[in-house]
């Protein structure tokens, strides 16, 4: 393995502009949860793909200075000596990575958040982060960026080892992920409305939810976002093993999925009738509605 030179490690306290080595952190585009195609451009240059929220006026953001580190870097870089570093880094100058862990960057994105995100290693990079300090850690896991989005949500909208990141997170910080789960973002969703966006594994996530915090898992499932949709109602409209996600709603909160039945959306559309107009798998998801109601 090649070592870092002294002068890499230190690199200015591993913080880089962004006009050196800046990539963005976010994908030009990213779904959040709004109805239609439609692509609106912004000011930090971030594209939203609107299936939602076309037509609600959006909250303006203001960046602060950049404050991108090297840390932030080698926790998105999908290069496989990122992983390398991390753990050279680790040994040789662990203090400054501890002080590092919390640090944000324009968007408020902690490396941990970074490395939920990640689609190369991102359990490995969040284990490197925990073994350098289990308190940030856990401070990090209930940190919000400027979109309200915590570690928890972008594990699960990476789709990438989801599984592994989530029941890692639930394992070394049990009280964050708890508190996570009832953290509303800008859009009034909650980490377990962006299971309806998942395009596998969706009920073996609502699973570790129910699971690691059962309390939570039975308050959120009658909370509505900022359209009025409840968990439920995402499932109930979701593309993907839209069926599976609503009995694993019904088996682990029977009570809170008959109660959310009936609640509406800003459209008075209830799960139900969500359902029934969903293109996809409408007769199982309703199969499933009918038996546990």
């Amino acid at each position: 393995m090649k070592i870092a030179s002294i002068n890499q490690i230190k690199f200015n306290n591993l913080k880089i502009s962004k006009k050196q080595t800046h990539k963005t952190v976010f994908s030009n585009k990213q779904d959040c949860f709004c109805k239609s195609s439609e692509a609106t451009e912004r000011k930090t240059n971030i594209s939203f793909t609107n299936k939602f929220y076309t037509n609600k006026p959006q909250k303006r953001v203001a960046l602060k200075p950049d404050v991108q580190t090297y840390i932030h870097h080698l926790a998105e870089s999908e290069n496989p000596d990122s992983l390398k570093e991390l753990i050279v880094l680790s040994a040789f100058v662990p203090e400054t990575l501890k002080e590092l862990i919390l640090e944000k960057n324009a968007y408020n994105l902690t490396p941990v958040a970074i490395a939920a995100k990640s689609k190369y290693k991102g359990t490995e990079k969040l284990t490197i982060f925990e073994q350098i300090s289990s308190k940030e850690f856990k401070k990090a896991i209930i940190a919000k960026d400027i979109f309200g989005f915590t570690p928890l949500t972008y594990a699960i909208k990476s789709q990438k080892d989801e599984i592994k990141k989530l029941k890692f997170m639930a394992k070394k910080a049990p009280k964050e992920f708890k508190q996570a789960m009832l953290m509303e973002d800008t859009f009034g969703c909650r980490p377990i409305d962006y299971v309806g966006l998942s395009k596998q594994n969706g009920a073996e996530i609502l699973q570790i939810m129910a699971d690691v915090a059962p309390d939570e898992f039975k308050k959120a499932i009658i909370l509505q976002d900022n359209l009025n949709y409840t968990p439920t109602a995402h499932m109930a409209w979701a593309k993907f093993e839209g069926a599976k996600k609503l009995e694993a709603i019904a088996k682990n909160a029977p009570e809170e999925f008959i109660m959310s039945l009936n609640i509406s959306n800003n459209k008075g559309e209830n799960p139900i009738r969500l359902a029934a107009l969903s293109p996809y798998d409408s007769s199982e998801k309703l199969q499933i509605i009918s038996q546990y109601s």
